[in-house]
This record gives structure tokens, C-alpha cells and sequence, in this order.
């Protein structure tokens, strides 16, 4: 289910949205879906029906899963300054995960401040390394084209 949601976010495509719709749209995608995920492991009392290693595997593995679907589709409309905009979106999607957990975790559901930095917030270290080395990546692979269509247009026949 998760999965289809993520993938019919191809509207975006087909759509002239500006990329501050995409940067703050798919940033609240990157909490609200592991957000959601996690009250299946819950009982109605708040209680945590599983391990809590277990559940901190499955809650990293949808975060990334989500992240990296979710910068695919971002860098998709990113056709230069790949680096600075993964900076950027890495910082805010950062920012907006915390904020959004300050106000969910912290505030309504009362959880304890240490405890939520230390089993929560350090987690979110991974949005902001992924969102580097996408786009690391895609200035690593533009640098490359360049040299070589340099290379095949640049040589004498």
C-alpha cells in the first residue's frame, strides 16, 4: 500500500508544480509515512507489540525506503547545482521532520525529550547523508558525461 502511494506520486510529473511544492510536499511525505507505519506496531494503549530492536529495524528500512523513492522523483526536475540542492533539501526536510515530531511526538503524545533524541531524532542523521550522496552522485556522473562528450567532440579526425 505504501509502496502504491509512493509510485502514484508520478502526478508530480505530469504536472508544472514549482519545486517548493515538490521540496516541502515530499519533505512531509518523509514523516508522515513512517509516522503512519509505526502505529502498526502499537496497541490501542500506546503500548509497543513488538521488540523494540525489531522495531527499530523495520522503522530505519521505511525511512530510507522512503527517503530514497522520494529524492528520486526530487532530482528528477534537478538539472544542475546538484550538490547545493541536495544540501538544501537535506536541511529542510531535516528541519521539518523535527519540527513535525516536536509537535507530534513531543507535544501531543508526551514523549520525554532525552528519549526522543536519543531513540528518534539521530535517526534523522540519514536524511541528510542520503540527500548528500544523491546528490554527490549526480554531480559525480555529470562531471563524467561532460568529460567525455568533451572527449569525442574535442578529438581531430
Amino acid at each position: 500500500m505504501i509502496w502504491g502511494v509512493l509510485m502514484s506520486l508520478d502526478v508530480y510529473d505530469k504536472k508544472d508544480y514549482s519545486g517548493m511544492y515538490r521540496l516541502f510536499g515530499f519533505g512531509f511525505l518523509v514523516w508522515l509515512v513512517p509516522f503512519l507505519v509505526s502505529f502498526l506496531f502499537f496497541t490501542p494503549q500506546g503500548v509497543l507489540a513488538v521488540g523494540m530492536g525489531f522495531f527499530d529495524s523495520v522503522m530505519l528500512v521505511v525511512g530510507v525506503l522512503v527517503q530514497c523513492v522520494l529524492l528520486l522523483k526530487y532530482f528528477r526536475h534537478v538539472t544542475v547545482n546538484y550538490l547545493s540542492e541536495a544540501f538544501k533539501v537535506g536541511i529542510v526536510w531535516l528541519v521539518m521532520s523535527l519540527v513535525l515530531d516536536g509537535i507530534f511526538l513531543v507535544s501531543l503524545l508526551k514523549m520525554d525529550l532525552g528519549k526522543y533524541f536519543t531513540d528518534v531524532a539521530i535517526g534523522y542523521a540519514a536524511i541528510l547523508i542520503l540527500a548528500f550522496f544523491t546528490g554527490y552522485l549526480l554531480e559525480a556522473k555529470g562531471e563524467h558525461s561532460k568529460k567525455i562528450y568533451s572527449q569525442i567532440f574535442s578529438t581531430k579526425k
